[in-house]
């Protein structure tokens, strides 16, 4: 394929392909008269390929409803094989999918036949030179990007055009590659939605860098600014940029530059600002006197340990020589000790011991060097940390330990001291040698349950009971095989950090001896004193356990909800509880002495007496019955009542103790229960509906008798065996399935859920179901309760409508079709005489006919929009997805406030919005400003569209919405009114002229409902998948 070439001395070479021939002749007729193209036809798009293959075309103009392939089929195979030459559809087809189609597959220019033939023809030579041109320019852009790309690639740099004057702004791949974008994932950043992309801190700076730039305060524009990635991190950048291009009055038009990225070098940064106040902090805050001296000896700086010590300021000691003032002022020049000249001399870091007199411490000082790239000492930092005390420490150890060596040999009492893990004798003093016998060498390293303790091995009080300390008596093995009776006492401790026990004892012999015969004769004493003791105790224990069943029955007593009491066998009330005032209206001191009967009901009297009095019912055994009792103000109170008989310590029956429950409130309640059940019942029985009730996994609990006329089941073949899913048909029992599990698990209510179901008789039935969750007293999931209509009938006639419908659809479409193609022919013709004749009366007849084949063409354009008018199936749709998106100008705010809503209407429901739309672009004239927004009231749903133009007129609110109002062919708002109707959804309009059109639209309550989760709209899809399947 060539590439074409305008120009004088050029012609451009065009290929049209159209089955109409008539359509051929004139298009090459008009097309070539000027000289500027040479134009070949054909009648069909298979023969199309052909020529092209073996000619070369600067542009194609094909129709699009052509016999073998269409236009866009057409289409297709020229973008795949021949890359993009230009393309333009030329077609009686005004379908929004045709266009869209078109679109999608690259078309360049699309133009719909009919209308003037000099304006039409016209239009279409300057989109086939405009393609032509166009398609030249971005082969040579192209061209020209590749070299600019290969150049910023090497230097690994983004591109960057931004139009200043309307505010579109490209970013070259590689620069989109730098932020994690694709090309296509920036456009939506094209125009001002660029500084969304800016750092908010860094866009002051770069506001103030370019507009001094601006003002020629500085040669070119440079920022560093922080740009948001994909991923929602920030990417350092350094941004570098010219003005390229000024208007008139110098103000900049086109503004091009790179962006590098600077993140790394940014983080070197960052993490050395980081670093060096971080040393600044550990200086300041360490508690230790910290210091820094130059080569000579001299103060550079000193953290605030250091000035406390010395009690001098950093002003007063900077430049000072450190000797000066931690060493004797008679040092010259220094001690043979400093340690930063012993480091001077090993070139590492120097640790050493100084005791400094000037302030009477100690301290361990640390000498750490800092050399410069030639290895030569540029300072260096000390430490000191101050061991005056530990010094101190030691030399008090050093005593104690002295005083304890001499105590530990010269006590009475013996000492040993073992390793706790092993149990050996690790030393042993003079006094425990000599009572056992032996020398100390012989002792060391025995098990030290050879000598203490012989007969307990494993059984340390410390080591192996967890003991903390041991005081006992205990037994010394001597080396001659005695056993002495001793008192051990054995405590843990760390000795030269080994985990040790220290053990003292002493010879208790002489007074073991004494014990033993003192206690044979405090023997009997202690057993008679025991027996004593006993018994007082026995007597104690049960005083208390009597005070404390005492107190448990009085608060049991007074804290019961019911109120309890006790009759004698005449009836007399001997005790009642405090609860008597609550349930009855009577202190216990009001009824105490009087009779029981005195509260009762005429009709309970007997009740109680045959319960109460009985000579067969005073036996032992708890007896129950209800009763109606008077309350003080009049009331009856309903009483459930328990009583056994009192018996004394003689055996004698001498009364009644009682309970008494006030049941009235439950018995009105289970009263209630009954009479709503019985309701239900009467309905569920005879209602036309079949009423369900499933359980958490879906098996059927409840079923009314309306289930067997809809599905041929009686309620006991399907309650308790079987699944609801069971009974979809299998087409749809898998996908079905899924949504339904997915509804028990969110436990939310639905709605008109529309599916297929099999009756037993094998038949296929369509219900409409409505469920809500059910849960029980504690707010556990129960399952689901709902209802089933079915709706066979009136879908089976919906889609034999539909079926109608699109069958004249196409009848209508294939000859509107046929008519707008002849009537372009009949333009053409009409044209060409008008060219040929100057006859006034021959032009006067020539108009006359162009006005009749207009007035002909507006008619048949009105049945092609009017056609698919509840042409089908009107759904529940979203009300953000039917809002126009695109074809709003820049110079409209377009702003939209609505709800999350669903409404029930036709499909058409979009081209009501673009409608509106395009009569506010050109019919407002002044509008700057479009505001779509909902609000909900008792009388419905509303749906506001407003803007800020000129208005409409009181006396044409009304007539706007009629077919061929106005100066056009008047088929929008009356379009538009027409789909709304469909579904009982009205529309008016309620704005003031000079201010503004504002329509309202009307949704009644039961067109509209909050868009469900996402499995309902699964449900839906589920629905529509299947009302439209298999029947058309």
């Amino acid at each position: 394929m060539k590439v074409p070439v305008t120009g004088e001395n050029f012609m451009i070479s065009i290929l049209y392909v159209d089955d109409e021939e008539t359509l051929l002749h004139l298009c090459k007729l008009f097309l070539e008269r000027k000289g500027e193209f040479t134009v070949d036809t054909c009648i069909s798009a298979i023969e199309a390929l052909e020529l092209i293959k073996a000619g070369s075309f600067d542009a194609i103009i094909s129709d699009y409803q052509m016999p073998e392939m269409d236009g866009i089929e057409f289409l297709i195979q020229v973008r795949s094989i021949y890359g993009d030459i230009p393309f333009i559809l030329f077609t009686g087809r005004g379908r929004e999918e045709v266009v869209v189609r078109a679109i999608d597959n690259g078309v360049d220019f699309y133009l719909q036949k009919g209308g003037d033939p000099k304006s039409q023809f016209a239009e279409l030579s300057h989109k086939v030179r405009k393609s032509v041109e166009r398609n030249q320019a971005v082969r040579t852009l192209a061209t020209n990007e590749e070299r600019m790309r290969l150049a910023l690639d090497g230097a690994n740099e983004g591109l960057w055009d931004i139009n200043i004057a309307t505010g579109a702004s490209h970013l070259s791949p590689r620069g989109c590659e730098l932020l994690g974008y694709s090309p296509e994932e920036m456009l939506k950043y094209n125009g001002k939605g660029w500084r969304d992309l800016v750092h908010p801190d860094d866009i002051p700076i770069t506001k103030a860098i370019l507009n001094a730039y601006y003002e020629g305060r500085s040669e070119f524009f440079q920022v560093e600014q922080r740009l948001r990635m994909k991923s929602g991190e920030w990417k350092w950048v350094l941004s570098r940029g010219r003005v390229v291009e000024r208007d008139k009055e110098e103000n900049p038009i086109r503004f091009v530059g790179t962006h590098t990225d600077i993140t790394e070098q940014k983080k070197a940064e960052a993490a050395l600002t980081l670093a060096k106040k971080d040393w600044e902090t550990i200086f300041r805050a360490n508690g230790n006197p910290t210091f820094i001296l130059d080569s000579d000896h001299r103060i550079i700086e000193a953290n605030e340990a250091v000035l406390t010590l010395i009690g001098k300021t950093l002003d007063e000691v900077k430049g000072l020589q450190c000797w000066s003032i931690f060493h004797d002022g008679e040092s010259v020049p220094y001690p043979e000790t400093c340690p930063l000249e012993k480091m001077r001399s090993s070139g590492v870091m120097e640790s050493l011991v100084l005791e400094i007199k000037a302030l009477n411490r100690v301290f361990i000082t640390s000498c750490t060097p800092i050399f410069d790239e030639n290895n030569n000492l540029l300072k260096s930092i000390h430490i000191a940390t101050d061991i005056t005390e530990i010094k101190l420490l030691e030399e008090a150890l050093r005593e104690n330990r002295d005083y304890l060596s001499q105590i530990f040999s010269t006590v009475k009492e013996g000492i040993v001291i073992i390793d706790a893990h092993t149990h050996e004798v690790i030393d042993i003093n003079p006094a425990a040698i000599q009572m056992i016998g032996s020398e100390k060498a012989e002792i060391l390293h025995r098990i030290c349950h050879t000598i203490i303790c012989p007969d307990e091995c494993n059984m340390c009080p410390i080591t192996d009971l967890h003991q903390t300390e041991d005081n006992s008596g205990r037994v010394l093995l001597t080396s001659d095989g005695r056993r002495i009776p001793i008192i051990k006492y054995v405590v843990p401790f760390n000795f030269q950090g080994r985990d040790c026990l220290l053990e003292t004892f002493i010879d208790i012999s002489d007074r073991k001896n004494a014990e033993e015969k003192l206690l044979a004769s405090y023997e009997q004493i202690s057993g008679a004193e025991e027996e004593l003791r006993s018994q007082f105790k026995e007597l104690s224990d049960l005083k208390n356990a009597l005070q404390a069943s005492e107190t448990k029955y009085r608060a049991i007593v007074e804290t019961s909800p019911d109120v309890i009491w006790d009759i004698d066998l005449d009836g007399t009330l001997t005790y009642i509880s405090p609860r008597s005032l609550d349930i009855l209206g009577y202190t216990p001191e009001e009824l105490i002495g009087s009779s029981i009967l005195s509260l009762i009901a005429s009709e309970s009297v007997e009740v109680i007496k045959d319960a109460l009095l009985s000579s067969s019912l005073r036996k032992p055994g708890l007896i129950s019955f209800n009763i109606t009792i008077l309350h003080r103000d009049g009331s009856r109170l309903s009483i459930n009542a328990r009583s056994y008989p009192l018996i004394n310590e003689t055996g004698s029956h001498v009364g009644f103790r009682g309970v008494g429950r006030d049941v009235t409130e439950l018995i009105m309640a289970e009263r209630a229960l009954r009479e709503s059940e019985a309701r239900f019942d009467e309905v569920a029985q005879n209602a036309g509906i079949w009423i369900w009730e499933v359980d958490e996994v879906g098996i059927y609990q409840y079923c009314n008798p309306a289930v067997f006329s809809i599905l041929g089941y009686s309620p006991d073949e399907l309650v308790g065996k079987k699944h609801f899913w069971e009974l979809f048909t299998s087409d749809v029992r898998e996908e079905l399935f899924d949504v339904a599990m997915r509804a028990f698990d969110m436990k939310m209510p639905f709605h008109n859920f529309i599916h297929t179901n099999l009756h037993k008789n094998g038949n296929m039935v369509i219900l409409e179901t409505s469920g809500s969750p059910s849960f029980d007293v504690d707010g556990v999931f129960r399952g689901y309760r709902g209802t089933d209509t079915d709706i066979t009938e009136r879908k089976n006639a919906e889609i034999t409508l539909r079926r109608i419908n699109r069958h004249l659809s196409l009848l209508s479409s294939i000859s509107r079709l046929d008519m707008l193609n002849t009537i372009s022919s009949l333009n053409g013709y009409i044209a060409s005489a008008e060219e040929k004749t100057d006859d006034p009366d021959m032009r006067m007849e020539l108009d006359k006919m162009k006005s009749a084949v207009l007035d002909v063409q507006s008619h048949i354009v009105f049945t092609q929009v009017y056609q698919d008018i509840g042409a089908f199936e009107s759904r529940w749709q979203e009300l953000n997805v039917a809002l126009p998106r695109t074809g709003i100008p820049d110079s409209i705010t377009y702003t939209r406030n609505i709800e999350d809503i669903l409404i029930y209407a036709d499909p058409m429901i979009d081209k009501v919005f673009l409608n509106l739309l395009d009569n506010s672009i050109f019919h407002g004239k002044t509008v700057s400003e479009i505001i779509v927004s909902t609000r909900e009231t008792s009388a419905g749903f509303f749906i506001i569209w407003e803007d800020n133009g000129i208005g409409i007129s009181a006396n044409e609110k009304e007539e706007i919405f009629e077919r061929g109002f106005g100066k056009n062919i008047g088929l929008g708002l009356f379009l538009v009114r027409e789909i709304l109707a469909l579904t009982g959804i009205t529309i008016r309009e309620v704005g003031e002229e000079g201010k503004g059109a504002k329509f309202e639209i009307t949704v009644p309550k039961e067109s509209y409902r909050n868009r469900p989760q996402s499995w309902g709209r699964t449900v839906w899809s589920c629905e529509e998948k299947k009302n439209t399947s298999g029947n058309d």
